[in-house]
Parts: C-alpha cells; structure tokens; sequence
C-alpha cells in the first residue's frame, strides 16, 4: 500500500504539471486573434471532446511508441485536456490588451508576457485546473490494469493495489457459507480502503476550494 501511495502522488502531481505546462502553451496563442490557424487548431482540439480512439487503439499506441509497462503508459494517456484548454483560453480573453500592448513596447516577447505577465494572473485558473487533474489522475486504477505487465507490481497505484486486495478477498470469502461472519471482513475491508483513497482529498479540498470556485467562475465567461 505504501508503495502504492507513493506511486500514485508521484504519477498524479507529475501528471498535474505537465497538464498545466501543455495546457498554457497550447491555450496561450489560441487566445491571440491574430494567430492564424487559430480558429482551425480551435476545431481539431474540440473534436476529441467528442470522439476518440478508444481502448484499443490507445492500448496499441502506447505499446508501439515503447512505453507500455513503464510510468509513462500511466501518466502521458489525457494528459491534455480540451475542456482545460478552453477554460484557459477563456480566461485569457478576459485579460486587458492594454497589459500585453505596454509589456511589448517595452521590449516583451510573446514568452515574456506569459510568462510574467499572464501566468501570475491566471493563478486561480491554474488552481482549478490542477485540483482537476489531479483528482482524475489520484482515482485511476484502470491504466494499471491495461498498460502494466502483470508481474510488476512495483509500478501499481494505491486504487489498483488496494482493488487486488478486495478482489482477492472476495476470493477466498465468496466460496465460504454466507453471513455476517464471513461477509464482515470483506465489509470492513472495503470501508477501509474508501477511506485510504479519499482521505487525502479531504484533507487538501478546504484548502483549495476558493481557488477552485474563483477558477471555474473566472473561466466560464468572457470579460
């Protein structure tokens, strides 16, 4: 279990960064009316909202790129967010030109400006988009389950580990005769692994919740 805690901190907040890092650069010159392309890269990235490859297909991409049984098969798959990106963008909108317009005469590039300028002020919507991400990545147990082999548990997340350890239970208490007797492990197990997975989420939500209410309000409309 302890293990599997660490490997999931660490695939969740590494996940959470690079979501956050590709979310800004991609969202920054969407928010550019002069960019061109713009509104055609816009199009491609909204319809992987609605469509995608599928389980299969991401199963033999990651197997033919070379990271299948290794911790990028857990962390690289959704990385990157549409629905983030928007978020993003929207709030870049809202952002005075004027600020941009003072920076670059004063001899700003693109990178400078967004760098000091449009992530410091994006602070609560980068918040928002980090307790998201890191919410989705904390409850994955799935990508273990496709993307490692069997045999290398030292890569197994807290949620798949402590899924074999309900499964096995269930094991050896479902060929037994029923009742409370034999049921109340296998009850007191799962109230128990409820608990390990969700502790840490309650324990850091209070802190974050204002970042992450002033995040979706200040993202969800322009100006």
């Amino acid at each position: 279990i302890l293990t599997g805690y660490r490997n999931t901190i660490f695939y969740a907040v590494l996940g959470t960064a690079i979501n956050m890092l590709m979310t800004i650069a991609i969202a920054y010159p969407l928010s550019k009316k002069n960019f061109r392309g713009r509104g055609i890269l816009t199009v491609m990235c909204m319809i992987t909202m609605f469509f995608s490859g599928g389980t299969i297909p991401t199963y033999l991409l990651i197997r033919g790129i070379g990271i299948y049984d290794t911790i990028w098969a857990l962390v690289l798959p959704g990385v990157v967010s549409t629905y983030n990106i928007l978020l993003i963008r929207n709030y870049f909108y809202g952002l005075p030109d004027a600020m941009e317009e003072a920076a670059k005469i004063d001899g700003a590039s693109d990178v400078d400006v967004l760098i000091r300028i449009f992530a410091p002020l994006s602070v609560p919507m980068m918040c928002t988009i980090g307790i998201m991400t890191f919410i989705g990545k904390w409850n994955e147990w799935l990508p273990s389950l496709l993307y490692l082999g069997a045999t290398n548990k030292s890569l197994w997340t807290a949620q798949y580990v402590l899924r074999q350890m309900l499964r096995d239970m269930q094991t050896l208490f479902g060929n037994a005769a029923g009742g409370s007797v034999v049921n109340a492990p296998l009850i007191a197990a799962k109230n128990a692994a409820i608990v390990v997975v969700v502790l840490p989420l309650i324990v850091i939500s209070p802190v974050l919740h204002k970042y992450f209410a002033k995040g979706l309000t200040s993202g969800s409309v322009k100006g």
